[in-house]
Formats: C-alpha cells, sequence, structure tokens
C-alpha cells in the first residue's frame, strides 16, 4: 500500500496592480512560481476579494483610489494578515522612510526580480 501523501495547495498571493501590462507579467512570474494569483485592479476591487488567508500581498503604491500604504492598513483593518509588500516605480525616499516604519518592503518596478521573489521565498513558507 502506497502511504497518502497529501498535496497542500498553492499559497494564494494578493497582487494589486492597475498597469494590466506590469499586472500580467507579474501574475505569469507567480504563477510559474506555483503561486495561485489573486488579481485586483485598484483598493476597491482588492478589498472585495476573499483574501483573509493569503500567504502574501503585493501592493502596487499608486492606485487610482488610494496609495498601497493606505490599501495595507485597510487590508489589516478586515483581517488580512499576510506579510506585504509595496511595488512603485523610482520609490521617493519619503516612501521608503515610510514603507520602513511600517515594516513592508518597497520593490522598485524597474528592478523587481532583484529582490521580490526573494522575498517572496523567505516570507511565505510552503
Amino acid at each position: 500500500m502506497k502511504p497518502s501523501m497529501s498535496l497542500s495547495p498553492p499559497p494564494v498571493v494578493l497582487l494589486v496592480e492597475d498597469d494590466p501590462a506590469v499586472r500580467a507579467a507579474l501574475a505569469f512570474a507567480l504563477e510559474t512560481r506555483n503561486f495561485t494569483v489573486v488579481l485586483a485592479v485598484n483598493a476597491a476591487h482588492a478589498l472585495a476579494q476573499d483574501v483573509e488567508s493569503a500567504a502574501a500581498l503585493i501592493l502596487d503604491q499608486n492606485l487610482p483610489d488610494v496609495q498601497g500604504l493606505e490599501l495595507l492598513s485597510l487590508l489589516r483593518q478586515q483581517g488580512v494578515a499576510g506579510p506585504a509588500a509595496l511595488i512603485t516605480t523610482h520609490p521617493p525616499t519619503d516612501l521608503e522612510n515610510r514603507a520602513r516604519a511600517a515594516g513592508v518592503p518597497i520593490f522598485d518596478k524597474t528592478r523587481l526580480h532583484d529582490g521580490l521573489f526573494a522575498w517572496l521565498a523567505d516570507v511565505v513558507r510552503p
């Protein structure tokens, strides 16, 4: 008799990004790394998703309806507790400081592969 092997579902990542090209590229990269990706195009869409058990959150800082750090606060109020990272293009120093104070890493969209996937591997345990 074979031992029963329990396959757990892939970890869920909430990706909130309003740029369709960036959203598609990141979703593809995450899916090839065996993540289930829940996509949202803005904060309102993200807040309507059932992502309380998301393994990680990747939030664009410059969304059309709110800023990423504000969205993170709203998600936390809804009970979403997974580790979060911000993505943006050329983050200004004041944003880097606010993100650091909140314990949230920030990754430059022009160099996402430099750290985002290493961060995910570190915070999401299979």
